[in-house]
């Protein structure tokens, strides 16, 4: 798996992402902005490459929702 543009995902942690766009960082290169949510909500630099998504698995937008009710 990979993370996708537009998708929502939850760690085993219980850490959420949003993957918001593709950006080329100066630091990190081509890499995804996504917005993170557990216990708040920041925007953090996320890899593309497989080894990313370890311990990852695609939630609906509901349940992404859920963590700011």
């Amino acid at each position: 798996m990979k993370f996708e543009v537009g998708k929502f995902y939850k760690h085993n942690t219980g850490i959420c992402l949003s993957i918001l766009c593709e950006a080329k960082t100066t630091l990190y290169g081509d890499t995804y902005i996504a917005e993170q949510a557990c216990g708040g909500s920041s925007i953090i630099t996320v890899g593309k490459d497989q080894s990313c998504t370890a311990n990852f698995h695609e939630i609906s937008k509901e349940e992404w929702m859920e963590n700011f009710s």
